[in-house]
């Protein structure tokens, strides 16, 4: 029977103690009333009884509370340790964002670059097609303008002839040439 039901506030450690003195099989029990006395002190000291194992979070709150001017500047410490880590580990992850930010920046950045020096040597390739066919445009015009003058030439060319040497139009077979000496 737990000591716990009879008394709900008896403290774990001391039902444990007294369960231990109560047990049937002698390896079990004390061996002795010193063990006894020694257990009894270490409850009411507050450190962990012989009769059961205390469990490590259980051992250490017990121990600051005996040891308060150990433990306080020690939990301090721990928990600046890892509120600094923390905090680090928040700016180191922050300029981690900001370098792959600026690493993307920068690949937009060289592709721009490069999207424009294409444009600008297709702009290059347009305008010297463009001044090529200028410049052919230019000399067809010249030909356009030398085969006009010609053209306007001729009548003119006829009638100098027709004065020099007297040509005659004869119908079907063409100019006749006649001079005026016979």
């Amino acid at each position: 029977m737990s000591l716990r039901l009879l008394t709900p506030k008896t403290p774990k450690d001391l039902e444990t103690i007294c369960l231990k003195c109560l047990q049937k099989e002698t390896h079990r029990r004390y061996a002795s009333a010193a063990e006894l006395a020694d257990d009894l002190n270490r409850y009411l000291e507050g450190r962990p009884v012989l009769a059961r194992p205390v469990s490590l979070t259980t051992m250490t709150w017990r121990w600051t509370r005996r040891n308060p001017w150990i433990a306080t500047p020690t939990a301090v410490s721990l928990l600046l340790l890892v509120g600094g880590t923390m905090v680090s580990s928040y700016f180191g992850i922050l300029a981690q964002r900001r370098a792959d930010a600026e690493y993307q920046h920068r690949i937009r950045a060289d592709r721009e670059t490069h999207s424009a020096n294409d444009a600008r040597a297709r702009l290059q390739v347009a305008l010297a097609q463009e001044k090529a066919a200028r410049e052919l445009a230019e000399v067809a015009l010249q030909e356009s303008r030398w085969n006009a003058y010609k053209m306007s030439l001729y009548p003119m060319l006829d009638t100098w002839r027709e004065q020099q040497f007297g040509l005659l139009e004869t119908g079907a077979f063409g100019q006749i040439a006649a001079s005026r000496d016979g």
